[in-house]
């Protein structure tokens, strides 16, 4: 994606920036559905092969007739551990800790831990014959809930940010000299969101590959947007300039060809005499 090819978009058609729109927001969505089953799902899973019979959430209050503490899924993404007692029996080494407590739940990571308590509410099953069918028949449901959210998520922050994209176009081609309709320069502004959001979602696919970091893919969020205004600020210095698209119109008083043609010449007659 290259600044000419972004700024190309001004003078495209609506229709070659929606398509180029969507393929990258379904791209964004797909990628995301994927790296969560392939990262987060398959711990999620065995922990709900893990919960014991009779155990339970009741009144805030966690009922646990299994072994205490005890480490109930571990990936280098999250683990999940039971310490009913809060024993701080388990170091956390992957990106996300998650420990369930007699009252509570501590989430951990490397920008700390955070402590939330349980709902007071009714009696909640968590044992494997309740858990597991529920979450059968709503696996696919909630993996297409995310990837249509992702998608339509993205491109509400892309109408967003194109407002004022769009006013930053008309200024720069003003000072440059390049010409660009207001409707060009909205375009613009669009596509120019499109190779960060292509960036921010090869980083996606590199962290569910373990190719890349937590800190790294939080680190990509804010690049994204960054690269998202180097090409709103430098696209337009490939739109054509404003000399190029002074009128060349034809003088509507001149002839076909743009000559001046004598005027036809009246015959006369021989017989005609002029008089004295």
């Amino acid at each position: 994606m290259t600044f000419g090819f972004i700024a190309s978009f001004a003078t495209a058609g609506v229709r070659r920036l929606g398509l180029a729109q969507a393929t990258v927001a379904v791209a964004a969505g797909l990628v995301v559905v994927q790296t969560i089953r392939h990262s987060w799902l398959p711990a999620w899973e065995t922990v709900i092969q893990q919960l014991p019979a009779g155990g339970e959430l009741r009144n805030g209050r966690l009922d646990w007739p299994a072994n205490s503490p005890a480490r109930l899924a571990e990936s280098p993404f999250v683990t999940v551990d039971v310490d009913v007692d809060q024993t701080g029996s388990f170091t956390h080494l992957a990106d996300f800790g998650i420990e369930l407590g007699a009252q509570s739940v501590k989430i951990y990571s490397f920008l700390g831990s955070l402590k939330l308590p349980y709902p007071e509410n009714e009696p909640l099953a968590l044992s494997r014959a309740s858990v597991e069918p529920w979450w059968g028949a709503r696996k696919p449901f909630v993996l297409l809930g995310i990837g249509a959210g992702v998608t339509l998520g993205v491109m509400a922050s892309w109408i967003v940010l194109t407002i004022p994209g769009a006013f930053a176009v008309r200024l720069i081609a003003f000072y440059l000299d390049r010409a660009v309709t207001i409707c060009g320069a909205w375009k613009l502004a669009a596509a120019a969101l499109l190779p960060g959001a292509v960036v921010m979602t090869a980083a996606i696919a590199l962290y569910g590959l373990q190719r890349l970091s937590l800190f790294g893919l939080l680190l990509a969020l804010p690049l994204h947007l960054v690269l998202g205004w180097i090409y709103l600020l430098a696209s337009p210095m490939w739109l054509p300039k404003l000399s190029e698209q002074i009128g060349t119109g034809k003088n509507p008083f001149a002839g076909g060809s743009g000559k001046r043609t004598a005027a036809p010449r009246i015959p006369t007659s021989p017989e005609t005499k002029t008089p004295r």
